[in-house]
Formats: structure tokens, sequence, C-alpha cells
């Protein structure tokens, strides 16, 4: 069980470092783009990948914030 949560946490840690900031800055800046001009904004998923958009959504009807 511990080798299967260290290596688990192992590639949690790998998959956080291969992240490219300024993308991430980019989705943000679009994001926001869209919601000061009172534009839609249509995030889709088809199976695992409705739920990961369900949650997404989600998190910014919650008032997710940069700070």
């Amino acid at each position: 069980m511990d080798r299967y949560i260290f290596n688990y946490l192992s590639d949690v840690k790998k998959t956080i470092e291969m992240l490219d900031v300024e993308e991430i800055k980019s989705v943000i800046e679009t994001l926001e783009k869209a919601r000061d001009k009172g534009s839609k904004i249509f995030i889709m998923g088809n199976g695992g990948s409705a739920s990961n958009a369900s949650h997404f959504v989600n998190g910014l009807s919650q008032g997710a914030t940069v700070s």
C-alpha cells in the first residue's frame, strides 16, 4: 500500500511540474476577458471528461478568483 501511495504522489508531482504557467495564465486571461465582456463560456466533456467539465464550472460559479 505504501508503494502505491508513493508512486501515485510521485506521478502527481511530475504532472504538476510539467504544467506551463504561461499557458495557465493565458486561459485565466481569456476567461476574465469573456467575463468582463459578458460573453458566454461553454465547457464540454463526454463521459469522465463531462465530470471534469462539471467540476471546473462548479469552481467558476463559486467565485473562484485569482489573487
